[in-house]
């Protein structure tokens, strides 16, 4: 039995009797290169048929077409669209009147509680006056005043465009120069105080026990 399948063998056993077989074992080289010579010149023959060009040509000028770029109109509906998004977004985002003073209201609020929190725990008064920009906080000083060296905290400003239109004691206007104090067992009376921005309003009251609460702006 012969295993040796390769070549010549292949080829007596497949084709026994016939020329190919005889002229492909005398000339195995020559057989290569008139058939690479036969594909070369049929492929030439192809490629100069119109139906070729056509069929093949086409893609490559539409994608070279493609690679152009934008134009004008294109790139200005783009513009357009982009303005208008971020101008929406700037809307949306910016804040309200009503949550800037929400905001200040809360911060003056929870600064009178520690000042409040301050003269309790500590056992000395602490004293406040309410400028239309700030808070400012007062230690007692020597001569029986109030001074703001050695004060508990220091003057919180109003920001953001807020700003405080009056103090109310007891129900009476007072001057932004009044000094109002926290005892250790609470006020000598009430108070309110408000804070503006553009339309809206916005108060804190405290009471004689030192409870302190904030109105929602309106």
């Amino acid at each position: 039995m012969m295993v040796n399948m390769g070549g010549g063998t292949f080829l007596k056993k497949v084709f026994p009797r016939t020329p190919f077989k005889d002229f492909w074992l005398s000339s195995r080289p020559q057989a290569l290169a008139w058939s690479l010579e036969k594909g070369e010149s049929f492929l030439e023959r192809v490629r100069e048929k119109p139906f070729f060009q056509k069929r093949f040509s086409r893609p490559y000028k539409s994608i070279h077409r493609s690679q152009g770029g934008f134009t004008l109109i294109e790139l200005l509906v783009v513009m357009v669209i982009a303005g208008v998004a971020v101008s929406m977004a700037a809307v949306n985002l910016a804040p309200s009147p009503t949550r800037i003073l929400r905001a200040e209201a809360r911060r003056a609020a929870i600064a009178l509680e520690a000042a409040r929190d301050t003269a309790i725990f500590t056992g000395r008064p602490v004293g406040w006056r309410a400028d239309k920009a700030e808070i400012v906080f007062l230690a007692p000083s020597l001569d029986g005043g109030w001074a703001e060296e050695n004060a508990p905290a220091a003057p919180l400003k109003i920001e953001n465009g807020a700003a405080i239109t009056q103090l109310l004691i007891n129900g009476a206007k007072v001057d932004q120069d009044f000094i109002l104090a926290f005892h250790p067992h609470g006020l000598p009376g009430k108070f309110s105080l408000t804070l503006a921005l553009a339309d809206k309003t916005s108060m804190i009251h405290g009471t004689p026990f030192g409870i302190i609460s904030m109105e929602d702006p309106r």
